[in-house]
């Protein structure tokens, strides 16, 4: 089977840290995704690093059904438009681009497959949901240019596994990596 967080779960959202008064400490947020046959659970910490151009995600995934696969799809829209971007997965890393706008997303694990395609065409996500896995894999695209998707496909889980995910921003993909990079390596706590 094959669940996608946008269609197959509900969702709360919470702030990480409040006062006493249930205000927020700092722009840090908790989603909580439940697959709405409950067979999993999400839990995601999402904030920025405010020492560089990233966004930090925290995902803990608990499974209630044996053996699952976490996947972290990402659709970009660089420069404000979804058509002209460029993206490949490199260095474990997934990266899009256009122009001087820039995007790189790495995982504190490696990923166990990752996929560049376009969307509806080789994106990775008609993989899982024909066949509830990747098939064959591009670390590059081959046409260019378009309206693209990045998998990367996460260790599987039998309990509970957390993972840090990285997005990194920056001119260039160099950039973005090394901000990314920066943020992982700082970690969790520090970064909060």
């Amino acid at each position: 089977w094959t669940a996608f967080e946008g269609t197959d779960t509900t969702w709360s959202i919470a702030y990480i840290e409040t006062d006493a008064s249930g205000r927020p400490l700092s722009p840090a947020y908790r989603v909580t995704t439940t697959e709405k046959k409950g067979r999993f659970v999400i839990v995601k910490d999402v904030f920025t690093d405010p020492d560089r151009q990233s966004l930090m995600v925290r995902f803990t995934v608990k499974s209630a059904a044996g053996k699952i696969t976490p996947y972290l799809i990402l659709d970009p829209s660089m420069a404000n438009t979804s058509g002209d971007d460029e993206g490949r997965v490199a260095g474990g890393a997934l990266q899009a681009w256009e122009g001087k706008v820039a995007l790189s997303a790495s995982a504190s694990v490696p990923f166990v497959k990752a996929n560049v395609g376009y969307t509806g065409v080789s994106d990775g996500v008609a993989d899982l949901t024909a066949h509830q896995t990747l098939g064959t894999v591009h670390a590059a695209l081959d046409k260019g240019r378009g309206n693209i998707v990045l998998v990367g496909e996460l260790p599987a889980v039998s309990g509970n596994s957390t993972f840090n995910v990285a997005v990194g921003f920056g001119a260039t993909t160099a950039a973005a990596d090394a901000s990314a990079q920066g943020t992982l390596k700082t970690g969790y706590a520090e970064v909060l």
